[in-house]
């Protein structure tokens, strides 16, 4: 997937209803209540939190954790689904691989 395609996927994600419902919530860092995913099962949504922190570490500066990378995805990868079925298949695809023993 490219760049321009993820911006796609991403921009129509905007534009689906429940879109006005999670971008207050995600946006907003003082939520209350943990994130439930929507479309990643709880292993594989552990499994994308943790590697989105590796990958964008907190150090001195917030990190993936604090930007929400992770339920932003969920939110973007649930969307897909109308306009882009391929996008969860490859997003499970390479949870399977991180979840390899």
């Amino acid at each position: 997937m490219t760049r321009r395609d993820a911006a796609w996927v991403i921009a129509r994600a905007v534009a689906v209803s429940g879109g006005g419902a999670f971008f207050p919530s995600w946006a907003s860092a003082a939520e209350a209540e943990p994130y439930r995913p929507v479309f990643f099962k709880a292993e594989e949504y552990r499994i994308l939190d943790s590697f989105t922190a590796i990958l964008i570490p907190t150090d001195d500066t917030p990190g993936a954790r604090e930007a929400r990378v992770a339920p932003f995805v969920d939110f973007v990868v649930n969307a897909a689904a109308e306009y882009a079925p391929e996008v969860q298949r490859e997003w499970r695809q390479a949870l399977g691989w991180l979840k390899a023993d």
